[in-house]
């Protein structure tokens, strides 16, 4: 089963204040970290959801493409059911 989050890597904050935003892919304990090249500000990330807040710039527009890269990553096929995938994306 693998595991997709997004996560912004506040670890790195460049100097417009901006810090990465990367897909954390963890399957059997093992994980693998992809840069999106999207550079958000702290305040501009909502962590619980995973996603930007709605005050953020492009908020709406940056929310789609994170929903369309998961779906992309998803690749379902005719032998894969939805117990085998799982996504930490939270919609609350």
């Amino acid at each position: 089963m693998a595991k997709i989050k997004f996560y912004l890597d506040c670890r790195r904050v460049h100097s417009d204040g901006t810090s990465p935003l990367v897909i954390v892919l963890t399957h059997q304990f093992q994980r693998r970290f992809f840069n999106l090249e999207m550079n958000l500000r702290k305040e501009d990330w909502d962590k619980s959801k995973s996603q930007l807040k709605p005050h953020a710039y492009r908020a709406a527009l940056l929310n789609a493409k994170l929903d369309r890269i998961i779906a992309l990553g998803l690749g379902h096929s005719e032998s894969q059911t939805d117990t085998d995938i799982y996504i930490h994306r939270s919609r609350k």
